[in-house]
């Protein structure tokens, strides 16, 4: 927990102005001066890790150095370098030695980019002085797909964890005396991360009467070759108010060396009492390490914290710092579709959808998409509700953040309603995404016209904005129309000049792909005459997609 990231972002959220496909210099993360004079057998340790996500990793000629600053001189000198692999399976580590010439290490991992290593850097004698300082950079590089622009964006990412520097060390010296919490402590309302302000009532009346109890849960380890007493309190804040509320203890434990722990505590208190107030409540676990010294290093590790907020929002995400880009791409994503389930704890009516967009390199190239509302049908997107065409943010403030679009065409929401959109281009939107959200979101995606949960844990950083006003009534009970129902005629088959296509549909898209899964051509009028006449001859298939998902394919011979 708590790592600091160098990527391709500068200090306000933008990608670097010299951001491109080349080699660049990103983020720099520099210490404050130490007094080193006299030190002996001085070394650096920390761990790092290349990317944490595939699509955030690093690109071939990327890399994290570290570079000293010798007081004397009034100068840095870079002293060690890690790369990443390009198949992402192995991690190159670059020591400058005495003599000035960089020496390699290299660690093979099955997910090089998933893990994190153990850097141990000596200090050599001409730095140990007064005024000594170390710095971490990255060089970065956006790589440029011509055909997705959109992936053009943040990447490259290193996390660092667990600094540490002082004397009388060696190269074997990897323990560290620490106990960290590894976890954020769980929050009592499970279903969100943030809900409106007038359904926390109804989130309360919700709850079983027998449920008078809440519980927290979290986890921790023992980093130290030695037994630790250990003892767990927590507390809530209301951080309107900025005064704690409650607080309560977890009890002690001895915690045998490396071993990792959890904790779970039950607690009472009345929730009732904040119905009708602006409010925003962490919970916080603390671990109180008895041995330990005030000054001992990493003791920062032994506190985290979680959020439960109102808003005017229905959202699953912790609503900052994605962990990675979501969109869909490749064949059939040009009318791919997102969506995700949102329940409402009370009638209301949703009003905007907000979208968290990721920076790339170019605003200009992320196409337009349709914010789409459907109904649920046997925990799927059923029937479409409304669907608006909409722009995204070409601003690169407009980025980084929520950015919110008003409905033309309100909707009523007292039933679960899935909630996304529908891609017009097959470059991926890049939206941001959490994958450590709240609760179990449910997310479902559409290529081909079949519905599939997304293979990607987490959640689209998508949230349902609601209030007060009227509103469409969501159609219910089944889908119009089957999509095994669907009827189409080709006429004449086999032809030689043209074509007109008919369907059961009230409003479809009809495409011709060659049997190798290109698209020849595409329309929209239903009856209308195609010229095939110029197209190879041989056998095609004819797709017919509506509204809602259904979807039917015929073949045709041109002879």
């Amino acid at each position: 927990m708590g790592v600091a990231t160098l990527d391709a972002l500068d200090a306000h959220g933008q990608l670097y102005a010299g951001a491109g496909a080349a080699q660049f210099h990103a983020d720099t993360l520099e210490g404050r001066p130490l007094n080193l004079a006299g030190g002996t057998d001085t070394y650096l340790s920390f761990r790092f890790q290349p990317g944490g996500w595939a699509e955030m990793a690093p690109a071939p000629g990327d890399s994290l150095l570290v570079d000293f600053y010798q007081p004397d001189l009034a100068e840095w000198r870079t002293v060690w370098r890690a790369s990443l692999a390009s198949t992402r399976r192995s991690v190159s580590q670059h020591l400058r030695s005495a003599g000035g010439d960089f020496e390699e290490s290299v660690t093979d991992a099955p997910s090089a980019f998933s893990q994190f290593f153990r850097a141990m850097i000596p200090v050599a004698a001409n730095y140990c002085a007064d005024g000594f300082r170390f710095r971490f950079r990255n060089l970065a590089s956006i790589p440029v797909n011509s055909a997705m622009p959109s992936r053009a964006g943040n990447t490259g990412y290193w996390h660092i964890d667990q600094v540490y520097l002082n004397s009388h060390r060696s190269p074997q010296d990897s323990t560290l005396e620490d106990v960290a919490c590894t976890s954020l402590p769980s929050l009592p309302f499970t279903l969100y991360s943030t809900i409106p302000a007038s359904a926390f009532a109804q989130l309360l009346r919700a709850r079983p009467a027998t449920e008078i109890y809440d519980s927290v849960d979290f986890d921790y380890r023992n980093f130290s070759h030695e037994k630790k007493l250990i003892g767990r309190r927590f507390v809530l804040y209301n951080l309107v108010k900025r005064d704690s509320i409650h607080n309560f203890s977890g009890g002690f434990e001895n915690l045998a060396p490396f071993a990792e722990a959890h904790c779970s505590r039950n607690y009472k208190f009345d929730w009732n009492s904040l119905i009708g107030n602006e409010i925003s409540i962490e919970l916080t676990a603390f671990i109180d390490n008895e041995d330990a010294a005030e000054n001992t290093p990493f003791r920062w590790n032994d506190t985290v914290r979680a959020r439960f907020t109102y808003s005017n929002a229905y959202g699953y995400d912790a609503g900052s710092s994605p962990s990675m880009g979501y969109g869909l791409a490749g064949n059939g994503a040009e009318r791919g579709a997102v969506a995700v389930k949102f329940t409402p704890l009370g009638p209301t009516t949703l009003k905007s959808i907000s979208l968290w967009f990721n920076q790339i390199k170019d605003p200009k190239t992320r196409p337009a998409f349709k914010l789409t509302v459907w109904t649920d049908r046997n925990g799927q997107p059923g029937q479409k509700v409304i669907e608006e065409l909409v722009q995204p943010p070409r601003e690169p403030g407009q980025m980084g953040v929520f950015h919110e679009y008003e409905l033309k065409t309100p909707v009523k929401f007292s039933r679960p309603l899935w909630i996304g959109w529908v891609q017009t281009a097959d470059d991926v939107l890049n939206v941001g995404f959490d994958t450590n959200p709240a609760g179990q979101p449910t997310v479902s995606i559409r290529v081909d016209g079949v519905w599939s949960p997304s293979a990607v844990a987490g959640v689209p950083m998508l949230r349902a904005v609601c209030g007060e006003g009227d509103g469409i009534d969501p159609p219910d009970g089944p889908l119009a129309i089957e999509a095994t129902r669907v009827k189409v005629d080709v006429s004449p088959n086999p032809a030689t000049d043209a074509i007109r296509v008919t369907s059961s549909l009230d409003t479809a898209r009809f495409a011709l792909y060659s049997l190798h899964g290109l698209r020849v051509t595409e329309w929209e009028r239903c009856g209308s005459s195609v010229a095939v006449s110029t197209l190879p001859r041989g056998l095609y298939l004819v797709r017919v997609e509506g509204d809602y998902g259904q979807v039917a394919t015929v073949k045709l011979v041109l002879e």
